[in-house]
């Protein structure tokens, strides 16, 4: 029994350190997986693998870097677009990787978001924003944003206006009709990691472990609920005003923009979440991490509360007769 529980417990030992270090994960549109993976340090290679739902830690690899990958943006055309951690842009299709050159000597390239089919934008550490002409595979423009490193980047639903976030709480909302600026501010002293649009409202998130709600025009509407790591990552259920905010602690903050209150908090990981991804039909959830690879959670009862949540939050909000 002891030599079985102790090779039990050297093969668990070795899954561990086999299992890739995932920071990114995207659903296709058949309901397969691509995930963004490494063996654990950025100077390591990375790649782009395809696996099945149930298998989502095994798959058929797309495309290879020299360093680690940062993101998995699927390209209308066909084929992925990825950032690495030595600033470069790659374009993964039919066995093939086009490197673009980006001229730049920022060390990594960590957001990366498709604002048409044919164009995507990245941020680099520098706090460039940069277009890539996907049809081209090149840079058709770049723009000094930030003074710092650019953390994430979302794209409104209309597609009208770009939203970037900073290692120093700096927020930039871009026209993408021109690419002028329209709204730059600073939401504070600490890092923002993440940052998405809900409806007409911003919310960002990052060190300061607690979600902030912005209008369209920069203006503060709130900071809802509070984790215990900082929020590495944001993702809005579709067609909902539900946003889930991961942390690096593996937990996952339900929140609802519509009235400003946190539903619920779930644990789903072991390890710091670096990707989230909501399924169309929002019942199972995407979660990429630093020590366990890629999961997928069942998530269709989070949302059981949301409705109670909003009728508490009105009946607080009614006027007294």
């Amino acid at each position: 029994m002891a030599a079985n529980a102790e090779e039990s417990a050297s093969d668990s030992e070795t899954e561990e350190l086999e299992m890739p270090w995932a920071i990114a994960a995207t659903w296709t549109k058949d309901g397969d997986i691509v995930a963004a993976v490494s063996s654990g340090l950025p100077y390591r290679s990375g790649r782009l693998q395809r696996s099945r739902i149930d298998k989502p830690n095994e798959g058929t690899e797309i495309g290879v870097a020299e360093n680690s990958l940062w993101t998995a943006v699927e390209l209308a055309s066909g084929g992925y677009l990825s950032t690495d951690y030595s600033g470069g842009i790659h374009m993964f299709s039919g066995g093939s990787n086009t490197t673009i050159e980006t001229g730049e000597d920022s060390r990594w390239c960590r957001a990366a978001v498709a604002v048409s089919d044919e164009l995507v934008a990245a941020g680099t550490q520098d706090g460039k924003l940069l277009l890539i002409d996907v049809q081209e595979k090149s840079i058709s423009k770049k723009v000094d944003l930030h003074e710092a490193a650019i953390f994430d980047l979302a794209v409104s639903s209309d597609g009208e206006t770009l939203a970037s976030v900073t290692e120093t709480g700096e927020i930039a909302l871009m026209r993408t009709k021109d690419w002028s600026l329209a709204k730059k501010w600073n939401a504070g002293q600490r890092s923002l990691w993440a940052v998405a649009f809900v409806g007409e409202h911003i919310v960002a998130a990052g060190a300061d472990r607690t979600v902030h709600v912005f209008a369209a025009d920069g203006q503060s509407i709130a900071s809802v609920g509070q984790t215990s790591n900082w929020i590495s990552q944001l993702a809005v259920l579709p067609g909902t005003s539900v946003v889930l905010a991961g942390t690096l602690s593996g937990e996952v903050l339900v929140l609802d923009v519509e009235s400003l209150h946190s539903v619920g908090k779930h644990s789903v990981a072991e390890s710091g979440i670096w990707g989230l991804q909501p399924s169309a039909d929002g019942d199972q959830l995407l979660v990429a991490t630093r020590k366990a690879g890629v999961s997928v959670v069942d998530i269709g009862d989070w949302t059981k509360g949301v409705e109670e949540v909003r009728a508490r939050a009105a009946a607080s909000s009614a006027p007294r007769p």
